[in-house]
């Protein structure tokens, strides 16, 4: 059997004959097309509605070496390669064809580890229907790997999205930045995490993956987003409730994370617990940050937190109770906790403190210390 290199470079033959042959059907067509302009003009022509056989559809890894000799994996070029278990896409590529991995519904292992990469596009639907005959994708981003391109393994339909379960960041990941709907309707993620490394963040990346039920939010100084960044628009709606883990090595929650930019409850992100872990080094929650999160019930934040931004969590309507660790009252901004909490808990032999502290002041008759 011929390797993948070889077969590609023949298909770069087969593409330049099939643009002939369409050109000798009577429909203008030049070597110098992608498929994603030639396929069309063959259903002009054709009545049995095929796309081109690319490679071996038998095949059921592929593997850097695989992929070395080229910088595009060009369009359609594993289409329904439905034995498919496992991609590595290696650091040479800059560019995944339209529709390239279209079918291959048995995948269950996906290695990104592309270092330059361009941006996809919305439509593009590299990975439409993968692993949907699997019992799901484990996505895995390489230490190398500086950004995830915009719309890398996004869905256009929410019927048709790549059964992408969970995702991996290697250790001592360099990444940090993923771009603009890099998942957007991954509906079957479970859990998300946040690589350290991470500073910025597109618009739209988990929007739509109802499913999640864990975020591990591990940025440690990530750049404050805009307030309609739509990140976690719809986030868990499907899911019995996510739980946040804010990595120990946070410094901040950047403003606006889990804003869903929107005043109906249905675009909320389904958060039911925020969890710093142990030795948190938190010491600031942006503005909005929680706004809105209408099902948060529980927050404990950690001793080193010294300022709370403005709305931090106005409009968490089943927050009822609160709990900071911190001796020294932190800076709290306008409006950053909802009326409906009604107790807040504070360390032992702090009431004083936090009684006569000036952005506190109005919270007077709801402490309690914690004995």
């Amino acid at each position: 059997m011929p390797t993948i290199s070889e077969q590609l470079t023949e298909l770069i033959n087969q593409k330049n004959t099939l643009a002939n042959n369409i050109n000798a059907k009577g429909v203008e067509a030049s070597t110098s097309e992608t498929l994603n302009t030639l396929v069309p003009k063959v259903l002009e022509i054709s009545s049995e509605n095929k796309f081109p056989s690319l490679v071996d559809k038998s095949i059921t890894t592929v593997t850097a070496d695989d992929l070395e000799d080229i910088t595009i994996i060009g369009d359609y070029t594993f289409y329904r390669c439905s034995s498919l278990t496992s991609i590595t896409i290696p650091e040479n590529i800059t560019d995944i064809g339209y529709s390239a991995f279209y079918g291959s519904t048995a995948l269950i292992e996906l290695n990104f580890n592309a270092t330059n990469m361009n941006d996809l596009y919305s439509g593009k639907n590299s990975f439409y229907n993968a692993g949907q005959n699997s019992s799901g994708i484990t996505l895995n981003i390489g230490a190398s790997v500086t950004k995830i391109p915009a719309y890398l393994v996004a869905s256009q339909t929410a019927n048709s999205y790549p059964k992408i379960v969970t995702v991996n960041f290697v250790e001592n990941s360099q990444c940090t930045s993923i771009g603009n709907s890099a998942f957007y309707n991954c509906n079957s993620l479970a859990e998300v995490t946040i690589g350290s490394g991470v500073i910025s963040m597109g618009t739209y990346v988990f929007y739509g993956c109802k499913n999640v039920t864990k975020i591990n939010f591990n940025a440690t100084n990530m750049n404050d987003l805009a307030s309609n960044n739509y990140i976690f628009h719809s986030t868990g709606v499907d899911g019995n409730g996510i739980t946040v883990m804010i990595g120990a090595n946070v410094i901040k929650i950047p403003a606006y994370l889990f804003c869903p930019f929107s005043n109906s409850n249905s675009y909320c992100p389904n958060i039911v617990t925020v969890n710093f872990v142990e030795n948190s080094q938190c010491t600031s929650i942006g503005e909005r940050a929680f706004y809105r999160c209408i099902n948060l019930v529980n927050i404990e934040l950690p001793e080193n937190i010294s300022n709370i931004g403005d709305y931090a969590f106005s409009f968490c309507t089943n927050l009822t109770s609160l709990t900071i660790y911190a001796t020294i009252p932190p800076i709290l901004g306008t409006s950053a906790i909802p009326g409906n909490v009604t107790t807040i808990y504070i360390p032992a032999g702090t009431l004083n403190a936090y009684q006569s502290a000036p952005s506190w002041s109005s919270f007077a008759n709801k402490f309690v210390e914690m004995q």
